[in-house]
């Protein structure tokens, strides 16, 4: 098994069914929340500390009825960018 993706501590989300609002309140730079929005917002609701990259990959695949090789780029480049706001570890 790979990396796990947990949400952060400091993170606040609101899941409106449609999109999802979230926000690293222990950010002092950035007060500005991220909107979430079909599949970035499905992702989301998939990480929960259970599901690794591939994990994540695979469910998205069955969701979406797609190659799950071809979305994992571009699946690990937003996980890469949510990590990087500080909202995944």
């Amino acid at each position: 098994m790979g990396r796990l993706w947990r949400r952060g501590a400091d993170v606040a989300s609101v899941d409106s069914g449609a999109r999802t609002a979230v926000l690293n309140l222990g950010n002092d730079r950035d007060s500005t929340p991220r909107i979430l929005e079909g599949t970035a917002a499905s992702i989301w609701r998939l990480i929960d500390g259970a599901h690794d990259t591939d994990g994540l990959v695979r469910e998205l695949a069955n969701s979406y009825g797609v190659n799950s090789k071809q979305i994992k780029p571009d699946v690990e480049a937003f996980l890469e960018s949510l990590a990087s706001e500080g909202l995944i570890s």
